[in-house]
């Protein structure tokens, strides 16, 4: 893993205009995502909630180690480096142009299950993926990893949330879930979901009516 810089409290304030508020472009519950620059390079910082739970802040810490193992991936928003002496850790990211979806995963890069990461877009509109700190390591030889089940119902793979079994397939899932709502141009409804992952008999019907007809 290729060494990242550490950036001081005053550098993110600095660079995020005291967390402006006018400079968020992604706001995930748990965290905000600012757009901002660093001597006139163009950056992203992400800061947990300082609320945020005490026996989560692992996932923030989890979200840093990962990403930045990943960072030399094509499809990974390349971290930068961190600010380690707020209460929260800080994340600073290579800049993208836009957020493409939320909590849905386009890749499975192994041996992390990137089950429930970001996609944002660059300027050659190539996706990104961030945000691992729920992402789970897929020990070697082993076809699964159960873990608690964490996530939206209806955004995670149905045999995740029925047995707390994690696999590849769950990206799998995950992907056809992406690829229906860029077909449809619009999320996908809680009782559509439901009616895709228990109803085979109407999933053509909801199929059809779903995508957008322009394409």
């Amino acid at each position: 893993v290729q060494p990242h810089r550490h950036f001081s409290t005053e550098e993110i304030i600095i660079a995020t205009n005291c967390y402006d508020g006018n400079r968020i472009v992604v706001y995930d519950g748990g965290y905000r995502l600012y757009k901002d620059s660093l001597k006139d390079r163009p950056i992203f910082v992400k800061k947990y909630d300082s609320n945020y739970p005490l026996g989560l802040k692992y996932y923030a810490y989890k979200d840093i180690v990962i990403g930045s193992q990943m960072s030399g991936y094509k499809n990974v928003l390349k971290v930068l480096g961190c600010c380690l002496e707020t209460q929260n850790p800080s994340v600073v990211y290579e800049f993208a142009c836009k957020s493409l979806s939320r909590s849905l995963s386009a890749t499975n890069v192994k041996p992390v299950l990137p089950w429930k990461c970001s996609i944002m877009l660059d300027h050659n509109n190539v996706p990104k993926l961030i945000d691992f700190g729920l992402g789970i390591s897929l020990p070697q030889g082993q076809a699964h990893v159960e873990d608690a089940v964490i996530g939206r119902i209806g955004l995670s793979a149905p045999e995740y949330v029925t047995t707390g079994y994690l696999t590849e397939k769950a990206d799998v899932y995950l992907f056809g879930m992406l690829l229906l709502e860029l077909l449809g141009g619009r999320k996908l409804t809680i009782v559509e979901r439901n009616i895709l992952d228990t109803d085979e008999k109407h999933c053509v019907e909801i199929f059809s009516s779903f995508v957008d007809p322009r394409m």
